[in-house]
C-alpha cells in the first residue's frame, strides 16, 4: 500500500477477521481523502505497522491474537509510549464503558470508541475517522445511550450551575486545569475548586478505576448528543 505525500488521512487497520478487515478497508478507501496504508491481524503486526507507517489514525479491534483479550489497548499504549501523533479508534463488538474510559483518557490526538455494527453505516465510520484525525473525540451512539442509562437520569447535567457547565465544556475539549485557568483567566486554585465541585455534582463513581475527567467528558458528550436527537 503506497505512501502518499498529500493531505490524505492515512489509516492502519487492526482486525483479525479477514472479511471484516477487507470490508473496513473498502469503506475507508472509498472515502475522499482517506487511504488504508496497512492491515494487521494481531497485536505485534499492528504495532509494527504503526511504527513503520506513522499513520494519522489507527482503527483497531479490542480482541485479537495472541490472547484475544485486550490487544487494542496494548496498541494504544504503544502509540502513547512512543509519543506518536496518531489518532486511535477502538473498533469493537462490545459496549464496555470502563474500556471506553481507558481509550479516551489520554493522548494529544483524537480518540474514538465505535461499535462494529456501525459497518452498516459507512458514512459514520468515515466521519469518525475524519473527526479523530482532526483531534476530536468520537463515541458510538450506542455507547452514549449506555452512558445515559448508567447515569440514571434523562439529563445528568440539568442541575449544574453556569460555572460548572463552563468548566465541563473545557474538560470535554481536553484542557488540563492549567489550560482552563488560562482560558477563564482564573488561578489554578480556583479552577481546582470548580473542578472538584463539578465532579461532586455529577453521577460519577469515585474509585481508583474511574478517571473522573474522562467520565465527566463522556457525560457531556452523551448529554449533547441526546439533546441533538431531541
Amino acid at each position: 500500500m503506497p505512501r502518499r505525500d498529500d493531505n490524505t488521512i492515512r489509516v492502519v487497520i487492526g482486525e483479525d477477521h479477514p472479511l471484516l478487515a477487507r470490508g473496513l478497508q473498502e469503506v475507508i478507501d472509498e472515502a475522499d481523502g482517506m487511504q488504508v496504508v496497512a492491515i494487521g491481524a494481531d497485536r505485534e503486526s499492528v504495532m509494527a505497522a504503526v511504527s513503520r507507517e506513522r499513520p494519522d489514525v489507527v482503527v483497531c479491534d479490542l480482541r485479537m491474537p495472541p490472547t484475544g483479550d485486550d490487544e487494542g489497548l496494548h496498541v494504544l499504549t504503544h502509540i502513547e509510549s512512543n509519543r506518536l501523533r496518531t489518532g486511535f479508534i477502538l473498533f469493537t463488538q462490545f459496549i464496555e464503558t470502563a474500556v471506553a474510559t481507558q481509550v479516551l483518557a489520554h493522548g494529544e490526538r483524537g480518540r474514538g470508541y465505535m461499535l462494529k455494527e456501525s459497518m452498516a453505516q459507512p458514512d459514520e465510520i468515515q466521519a469518525a475517522i475524519r473527526a479523530v484525525a482532526a483531534g476530536q473525540t468520537v463515541v458510538d451512539p450506542a455507547v452514549v445511550a449506555q452512558l445515559m442509562s448508567d447515569a440514571g437520569a434523562s439529563d445528568p447535567l440539568q442541575d449544574l450551575s453556569r460555572r460548572q457547565r463552563e468548566v465541563l465544556v473545557l474538560i470535554a475539549e481536553g484542557l488540563s486545569n492549567e489550560g482552563i485557568a488560562d482560558r477563564l483567566s482564573l488561578t489554578p486554585g480556583a479552577v481546582e475548586k470548580r473542578v472538584t465541585a463539578l465532579f461532586r455534582a455529577l453521577p460519577i463513581e469515585s474509585s481508583p478505576a474511574t478517571n473522573r475527567r474522562v467520565a465527566a467528558a463522556l457525560l457531556y458528550l452523551a448529554s449533547r448528543d441526546e439533546s441533538a436527537v431531541a
